[in-house]
């Protein structure tokens, strides 16, 4: 697999150059970051669900998802690094991340085939080729259409897997727990913490 997808020369490439368009315009449609680390020195990777757009996405990579999954694998080769690093640094084995997802503003007009077939797509090549790199996710914000998508992607998902994920609603819930497991001082500020406030503008 790594061969066919030639991962030991794409992950000295940039991540615009795998995508074939600018980054900004990525996370214009799709908000993510890594921001810091929670308190067991696991890297934080945050992503925003109420901008997204999978046909935008695929329509600005031509048409396929083809240069999404080399930009997922540049992510997942550059998180490995980080587990490297975590670990020579701390002293301790640092070999998973955290996730927060949130879904603030999402509506069922996002939940597309070309959704669907995206999140299938990259949960195939987490699950089959970077198997239990996720320690914890924290999927916020949740809205009432959310129990409905979680049901179509939870089938996907290994059920180890899937018992690493909490689900919660907004902020009297969530940021207790944020700040509890990764620290206010990691936290950006829209998610109750320090850091100054992600935003995709």
């Amino acid at each position: 697999w790594r061969a066919h997808h030639k991962v030991s020369e794409l992950v000295h490439r940039r991540p615009e150059d795998l995508l074939g368009f600018p980054m900004e315009d990525l996370t214009k449609v799709f908000p993510h970051w890594h921001y810091g680390f929670d308190k067991t020195g696991r890297p934080v990777v945050y992503k925003q669900y109420g901008k997204f757009d999978a046909t935008r996405v695929k329509n600005l990579a031509g048409g396929n998802f083809d240069n999404l999954i080399k930009y997922h694998i540049w992510e997942q080769e550059s998180a490995a690094r980080m587990f490297r690093d975590q670990t020579a640094a701390r002293g301790e084995l640092v070999e998973t991340l955290t996730g927060v997802i949130d879904v603030k503003d999402m509506s069922m007009f996002q939940i597309t085939s070309d959704f669907l077939a995206m999140v299938k797509l990259l949960a195939e090549v987490d699950q089959k080729q970077y198997p239990e790199t996720m320690g914890r996710v924290f999927i916020i914000n949740v809205p009432s259409v959310f129990p409905l998508v979680w049901r179509g992607i939870k089938p996907w998902l290994d059920p180890i897997t899937a018992a690493k994920i909490v689900v919660m609603s907004g902020k009297r819930e969530y940021e207790p727990v944020l700040a509890d497991f990764i620290g206010r001082e990691n936290l950006p500020a829209n998610y109750g913490g320090d850091l100054p406030a992600l935003s995709p503008e």
